[in-house]
């Protein structure tokens, strides 16, 4: 699931969502990365993602560059597991073996990947992140970017993306990570909401949960009587009605709240660490006032978390437009930094 970057080459992060498709162009002036463009479409249809991608590319207004990708769902297995200490070379060797014992499909049917984290090990053991995505998934995703004439250099999982916007968009500035902190990054999409807690720049859980903004449109819909259009409306901006609104998500809020709870705890027994404090990404999270209602659940200091403030922007791209959308570019942002990353 990896690839190759060559310097100097524009990188473009494309988030193939359920509900909108999201890209970002960084390219390189320097020592400086920059955005050189971005778009984002609504996929109005099931069956109307390639031409949403198309819509998104043309908003971007960037041709060509290395495409990096993500995938994200049920086909996609992430395992922390505990191995003995050896080579990365041996890792690759041993990550079929291993994985036949953690993952929950043949292990012919998969794309394997792994690799030892700089935490939690010891000269006799190491900890290591191992991943899998069934092949056709993968295949299905490279086939619907070729539609559009594009070949992925890079696939990644939405949850790592996460975790690469938060490591490339706070560097340099005041990186809460950078101390020590943990920091969950929660990413609300249409389907699911991503979930990876980090700890000292090193992804150390991650999880999907299956709640997401469609469930705010449909509770939304149903105590106010209104139709799901004219609910995704009032999600988006809810004006005068926001208490009305956030009355209406109170159940949703609690539910994903707990599921979050929950994934807090389980990373706070295997590593005896809290969670300090929560960002926020993705469209369902910018209903003014779900933060606040997530924060009374768990507990935690919970904000909308903006990934593209501290970013430059390329002459002729309207910076106001991409912090609209902030919330929403996350992932797409994480995929773009592979550009520092040369894989």
């Amino acid at each position: 699931m990896l690839g190759f970057i060559k310097r100097n080459e524009n990188v473009l992060g494309v988030d193939i969502g359920t509900a909108c498709i999201k890209v970002v162009a960084f390219e390189e002036a320097g020592d400086t990365v920059r955005v050189a463009g971005y778009g984002l479409a609504e996929v109005e249809q099931e069956g109307k993602r390639a031409e949403a991608l198309r819509e998104a590319l043309k908003a971007a207004g960037v041709s060509g560059g290395r495409v990096v990708t993500a995938v994200s769902g049920r086909s996609v297995t992430v395992r922390y597991v505990t191995m003995p200490t050896m080579s990365d070379a041996e890792l690759r060797a041993a990550l079929p073996l291993e994985a036949d014992k953690y993952m929950p499909y043949d292990v012919a049917e998969l794309y394997l990947d792994g690799q030892r984290l700089a935490i939690g090990g010891n000269e006799q053991e190491m900890r290591v992140l191992m991943v899998s995505a069934k092949k056709g998934l993968i295949q299905d995703h490279v086939a619907m970017l070729q539609q559009v004439g594009m070949s992925p250099a890079v696939i990644d999982v939405d949850a790592f993306a996460l975790g690469n916007a938060y490591e490339f968009s706070e560097r340099g500035g005041e990186a809460e990570g950078a101390s020590g902190d943990v920091v969950a990054l929660v990413d609300i999409g249409a389907s699911k909401t991503s979930i990876n807690i980090i700890k000292k720049g090193i992804s150390c859980f991650t999880r999907e949960v299956y709640v997401g903004g469609r469930d705010l449109t449909e509770v939304i819909a149903k105590r106010l009587g209104v139709d799901p259009a004219a609910a995704e409306t009032l999600k988006r901006n809810p004006g005068e009605r926001n208490a009305e609104v956030m009355d209406a998500v109170t159940s949703v809020a609690e539910d994903l709240g707990n599921e979050i709870r929950l994934s807090f705890d389980y990373f706070e027994s295997q590593f005896e660490d809290e969670v300090q404090r929560v960002k926020l990404s993705g469209g369902g999270a910018r209903l003014a006032g779900f933060d606040n209602a997530l924060q009374g659940v768990f507990g935690k200091p919970t904000a909308l978390w903006d990934s593209v403030g501290r970013l430059q922007v390329a002459s002729g791209v309207d910076p106001a437009g991409l912090k609209d959308h902030a919330a929403q570019f996350a992932i797409a942002v994480g995929l773009a930094a592979r550009i520092r990353a040369r894989i």
